[in-house]
């Protein structure tokens, strides 16, 4: 019987090579190139198990032939009807995925935010080739109202599958959306700002160094002050300095550590205040780091300058606006003067979650309790702990874990508007 010479490739085994023009041999399946320097690479495998078998004459390899296309005839139908049946069962399997070099992509990171322009969402999905050797990242971005996927794009470079493991070192999951701008640090890439509504980078540690020569020596290191919305960058010469895009300025480290004295702003808003187990509305009127908006009020001597008391401290007045508790409660943002905040109606494990709106008197604009909030409940800390995303008179409240989904109100009228949950197909 004349030997069928096949070919296989040595880095991943498949048998669809074919020989360059060079004299080499490539693989169709993984692109890689190689030398043939063993005969028995040319030699089909039943030959190399038997290599001193006695050859069939042609009679018996005819009826040999004619046995093995039947075999095969035989098992391709079984395979058909299992795949029918399979297919059947299981709707959304299809001939592509079960044949694919891909894995099915599952989600990696979800963002949902509310810039200039309305929400947007980021869903960031994540696809391992079946060899485990690559990964590969696409972002969706999508308009979360309509669910209409607005663009895809390559999220990250494609990398090695052990590359993915530290895939936080190039972009972290933690962002921070200052006008349209999503920034992220991290330990590869250090700085970066991206549009949240094309994914382009409009801001790094390049483009900040050239703005401010102070950073002229280079970016070595860079960290997120979240409660500032702020970076820390650390130079290549070890200086280091507190960078505020919001307001487009650098501060020595030390110089902004002292900013609360000489940086500041006197307002006089709603604040919510601790109180035992729960928190209480106050009107305060207090100067403050002009670089923070907090929505809570800590202050040594509160109440006694609310009975009349004289304070040189920050807290020139202060006054209690409403006797309600609030459990658990977290202050999310103000519009036209009104206080957003949401939080648990007691300490039961089971209590209604309410997001509620009061004005300066502590009188209540619109208490809205939706069944979309009501998972917040569980939360282990003192407060509810939500993130979320504000702007104009949108706010979006994302819920993460595994029953991810953003659900987006009027901050006017307290009304539902909607509520988008990422899937990954």
């Amino acid at each position: 019987m004349a030997s069928v010479k096949q070919i296989q490739c040595p880095a991943c085994g498949a048998n669809s090579t074919y020989k360059t023009v060079h004299g080499n041999y490539m693989c169709n399946y993984c692109q890689s190139t190689f030398e043939v320097t063993s005969a028995t690479q040319k030699t089909n495998p039943v030959q190399q198990a038997f290599p001193h078998s006695t050859p069939l004459s042609p009679k018996a390899g005819k009826v040999l032939g004619i046995a093995i296309v039947g075999f095969f005839v035989v098992l391709f139908g079984i395979g058909i009807s299992v795949f029918l049946i399979t297919k059947t069962n299981v709707n959304a399997t299809s001939v592509q995925d079960v044949f694919s070099e891909w894995q099915k992509p599952y989600i990696h990171h979800y963002e949902c935010f509310v810039g200039s322009k309305g929400p947007v969402a980021w869903l960031v999905m994540q696809q391992t080739r079946n060899r485990l050797d690559s990964v590969k990242y696409k972002i969706n971005i999508i308009d979360p109202s309509s669910e209409k996927v607005l663009a895809e794009k390559d999220y990250l470079p494609q990398m090695t599958w052990k590359e993915s493991f530290n895939v936080s070192k190039k972009i972290d999951n933690e962002f921070v959306l200052i006008n349209d701008l999503a920034y992220n640090s991290s330990e590869e890439n250090l700085i970066c700002a991206f549009d949240i509504y094309t994914f382009e980078k409009k801001e790094d540690a390049e483009t900040i160094k050239k703005k401010f020569p102070e950073l002229s020596s280079g970016i070595s290191k860079t960290e997120l002050i979240r409660y500032k919305n702020a970076f820390k960058l650390t130079t290549n010469d070890g200086d280091e300095f507190v960078y505020y895009p919001a307001r487009n300025i650098l501060r020595k480290q030390k110089e902004d550590e002292m900013s609360y004295r000489t940086d500041t702003s006197t307002v006089h808003q709603i604040y919510l205040r601790e109180k035992e187990n729960h928190k209480q509305l106050w009107l305060v009127k207090q100067i403050i780091d002009a670089s923070r908006n907090e929505m809570d009020v800590y202050g040594y001597g509160l109440e006694e300058i609310a009975n009349g008391k004289n304070s040189r401290g920050p807290i020139k007045s202060a006054k209690q606006i409403s006797d309600k508790k609030f459990f658990k409660a977290q202050g999310l943002t103000r519009f036209k003067n009104n206080y957003i905040l949401v939080y648990a109606e007691n300490l039961s494990k089971k209590a209604r979650v309410i997001l509620e709106s009061y004005n300066s008197e502590g009188k209540s604009n619109w208490q809205l309790i939706h069944p979309d909030l009501q998972i917040l409940i569980e939360s282990p800390f003192q407060t509810l702990n939500c993130d979320y995303s504000t702007y104009g008179k949108t706010l979006v409240i994302n819920i993460n874990g595994a029953n991810r989904k953003s659900v987006c109100f009027d901050l006017e009228s307290g009304k539902h508007l909607w509520t988008f949950s990422p899937k990954e197909n």
